[in-house]
């Protein structure tokens, strides 16, 4: 549980650069401030290489910040973990255990495993159509099965903020659809909060409530584009089809190609 009356995700004046190899300096990113509601899905959209994974890490603790402030249900991200699940682009399952085993992992290492909860994951997996492929181990599954068990993995666990990068870039059109869909649908069912780095500005839309495009490097948000509320309150299916759909394409390709002039 989080605590009571904190905001999920609070980012002040936030900066954070590399030293390289010829001991130059990488500037990433510059004077990040954000705010993060309860419930609340916030999309983030840029060129590669702007910095959005390096967000990300930052506030998944594995990252330090040069300067500024993160705090996640007011705490810093390192005393937030338990409060936090992260989906990455690669699905990094261990090779000595099953699919079934390694989407039950984060319950697992957050002694959350019961019967109730192996139940759920069973449900899940089987909604995402791998109910044949349980005792499977990772090589023997293709790359869309082992997103789909990595999706399962982070999703089970209840915490609060989730974190997304690129989550289902590898995937096929329709598995895309479905996962969308059954991410959309569990967040809002259950007020959770997720921070969702995408290439794609309909996952975007579909997904978010609210869309931040980053700036080149260094990286600031240059313009925060809240999705229309009609959207936001019907599924991912039905908002690509919804007729306010292509004028909020419109204006997320035109804050990006202002942003890449």
């Amino acid at each position: 549980m989080q605590p009571a009356g904190a905001s999920p995700l609070k980012i002040s004046n936030l900066s954070k650069s590399f030293r390289l190899s010829d001991s130059t300096t990488l500037d990433v990113l510059r004077d990040i401030n954000l705010h993060v509601d309860e419930g609340e899905i916030v999309c983030i959209v840029g060129r590669s290489g702007c910095g959005k994974s390096t967000l990300l890490n930052l506030i998944a603790g594995i990252l330090v910040p040069d300067g500024g402030e993160i705090t996640v249900f007011g705490r810093g991200p390192v005393a937030a973990r338990p409060f936090i699940t992260y989906l990455q682009q690669n699905p990094l399952l261990l090779a000595y255990r099953t699919a079934f085993e390694n989407a039950c992992l984060g319950l697992e290492l957050r002694h959350e495993l019961n019967d109730q909860t192996l139940s759920e994951v069973r449900t899940m997996l089987g909604r995402l159509h791998l109910n044949d492929f349980l005792s499977y181990f990772p090589e023997s599954l293709s790359g869309g099965m082992q997103q789909r068990i990595a999706f399962a993995r982070t999703v089970s666990p209840r915490a609060p903020l989730i974190l997304c990068d690129e989550p289902f870039a590898s995937l096929d059109f329709e598995t895309r659809l479905e996962l969308e869909e059954f991410f959309w649908s569990s967040l809002k069912a259950q007020q959770r909060s997720s921070i969702f780095v995408t290439h794609d500005i309909e996952s975007a839309i579909v997904v978010g409530d609210r869309v931040l495009v980053m700036s080149a490097r260094p990286a600031s948000i240059a313009k925060s584009i809240t999705i229309d509320p009609q959207l936001r309150s019907i599924s991912p299916n039905k908002c690509r089809a919804a007729s306010g759909f292509t004028s909020q394409f419109a204006e997320i390709w035109q804050a990006l190609r202002e942003v890449e002039k």
